[in-house]
């Protein structure tokens, strides 16, 4: 922001004009209403902003204290900090100097209480909720204070943000540069790695307590509990695999499996889980045949079918190893059904799945009956069964819509969708292409599936003669797969390539390169409220 250069030189009403004092008046007030500004306390808050260089960090935190110092006073002891600090920090640039010297004035003048928990928040990347702060920062119930009071000045002190969203509970963050001091302090302090091991602990619990979110009817509310701390995820698996903690991260990144697929973060989400792998214990366990599964499933999604077989296949050999019980195996099986259909060997494929619905008869897992059933439809679908795999379909749909599983009755509704209108029933299949889009919409999601009802409706765009919208659909479907990162299965594959067939010998190519590149500029986003558009109007 701009500062005096002579304020000595220039009136009040001049100096006022400045953004840099303004900011600092009103920050000041804020925190003293009755502070009165005069020519003379008006000349130390110019000389304030000019030796914080017009940077409205370093002001804010200057101006936080103005309900224990007056303008004279504050330029008095920040000008000492400063002066002292620019002596021992010759390796940063000056401007970084300046904002590392009002940071580290403001924690020097913090009481013991707010210094410890100062330092210890700068294990959270992307800031905390309240229960987050006290579960980890105060765990030891030894910062003399209340945490809830010592948050709060520190709020006050401009040294932590308050972050409001709707539904949502506050969080409490730090500005990066702020942060960075606080780190510093943290490895100073000794307490460093008693933190992270702490910070680890309770975002793994966190998971674990969240576990059933993504498969029931409050799926977009996990999802919004566990967007917020992504950076608190990411920071944590680096911990562990870092520092000999790899059970942990095996544990968290498998966990976080079926996050990372409705974020659409695949490339993400199987490199952690390969390294956690990597390092962890690699005798037979129960998590270690999880996180095999886990990792086949991110392989499988992304295309990658060989190791999304070879995973799939250490999994079912991991539980064998154990002696675990036949329903262990259900979740690797489902894979390799699956990759079976992928590579055209339907009898196996249906063998496998048929394998699943026996052992699920002991567990009665509806689950495990829903996925079961809608991939038999799938089969059947390839195989040009469709009756019977209309029928299977709807036990599925029958299923996750009685238990509100919104995202599987969503995948079931495309599939079907896709069956329909292969039969000329164009109203039917719009109807539930509506209703998934809705869903994808909805949750959040940006999975395989939500790039695949673009196929599909840019299909029926081409059958019902909207040819321009039918080649802009298939540009974003291309756009979301090559965004996301993940491959089409060969069946869909071949419908993408006959719905732009059609949608070409509709149109000159001029035309249909200029609206297939109109929807390659979409975001997922933007072209799933375009599909529901023009579903809407079928």
């Amino acid at each position: 922001l701009d500062v005096p250069e002579a304020p000595n030189s220039q009136s009040p009403e001049s100096l006022l004009r400045y953004p840099a004092v303004a900011l600092f008046i009103e920050r000041a007030q804020g925190v003293q209403a009755n502070l009165a500004i005069s020519a003379e306390n008006l000349a130390a808050v110019a000389a304030i902003c000019i030796r914080l260089e017009g940077l409205p960090l370093a002001i804010e935190l200057a101006a936080a204290r103005s309900r224990l110092f007056t303008p004279a006073a504050l330029l008095a002891r920040l000008d000492y900090r400063l002066n002292t600090l620019d002596r021992g920090q010759r390796g940063f640039p000056a401007r970084h100097q300046t904002l590392r010297a009002a940071v580290g004035w403001s924690y020097d003048l913090l009481d013991e209480p707010e210094q410890k928990l100062f330092r210890r928040l700068a294990v959270f990347s992307g800031g905390a909720t309240l229960p987050a702060i006290e579960a980890v920062c105060n765990a030891l119930d030894d910062t003399g204070a209340g945490v809830v009071e010592v948050v709060s000045s520190l709020v006050d002190k401009s040294l932590l943000v308050r972050r409001e969203a709707p539904g949502a509970e506050s969080r409490f963050a730090m500005l990066e540069v702020i942060r960075e001091y606080a780190a510093e302090r943290l490895t100073l302090s000794g307490e460093e790695e008693a933190l992270r091991q702490l910070h680890a602990e309770y975002l793994a619990a966190l998971l674990r307590a969240t576990a059933s979110g993504y498969q029931g009817v409050q799926q977009r509310a996990w999802l919004d509990k566990l967007q917020p701390d992504l950076g608190n995820f990411q920071s944590a698996l680096q911990w562990t695999l870092d520092n000999g903690r790899a059970e942990i991260a095996l544990s968290m990144s498998k966990a976080l499996e079926p996050f990372w697929w409705v974020q659409g973060r695949l490339t993400e989400g199987r490199g952690w889980l390969r390294e956690a792998l990597a390092r962890s214990n690699q005798g037979p366990s129960a998590l270690r045949a999880e996180a095999l599964t886990s990792a086949s499933n991110l392989a499988i999604y992304q295309g990658d079918w060989v190791e999304g077989q070879a995973l799939s296949e250490r999994s079912l050999a991991t539980w064998e190893a154990l002696g675990a019980d036949p329903g262990s195996r259900i979740p690797a099986l489902n894979n390799l059904g699956w990759l079976a259909q992928i590579g055209g060997h339907y009898d196996k494929a249906e063998r496998i799945f048929r394998e699943v619905l026996a052992i699920n008869k002991s567990l009665g897992s509806e689950w495990v009956e829903c996925i079961a059933v809608h991939n038999l439809g799938r089969v059947a679908q390839e195989l040009g069964k469709l009756a019977e795999s209309e029928a299977f379909y709807r036990v599925s749909l029958e299923i996750s819509g009685r238990a509100g599983w919104q995202s599987l009755a969503a995948n079931t509704q495309l599939n079907l969708g896709q069956l329909l209108m292969s039969k000329g029933d164009y109203e039917q299949s719009a109807s539930l292409y509506h209703a998934a889009l809705t869903a994808y919409r909805h949750l959040g999601n940006r999975t395989r599936y939500a790039a695949g009802v673009l196929v599909s409706t840019g299909g029926l765009a081409a059958h019902t003669g909207q040819a321009q919208r039918a080649a802009r659909l298939l540009g974003a479907a291309d756009n979301a797969f090559e965004t996301l990162g993940a491959l089409q299965p060969p069946y869909l594959q071949a419908q993408n390539n006959s719905y732009k067939a059609k949608a070409r010998a509709q149109l000159d190519e001029d035309a249909y390169s200029a609206a297939w590149s109109e929807g390659q500029k979409m975001s997922l986003e933007a072209a799933l409220e375009y599909a529901i558009e023009g579903v809407r109007s079928s």
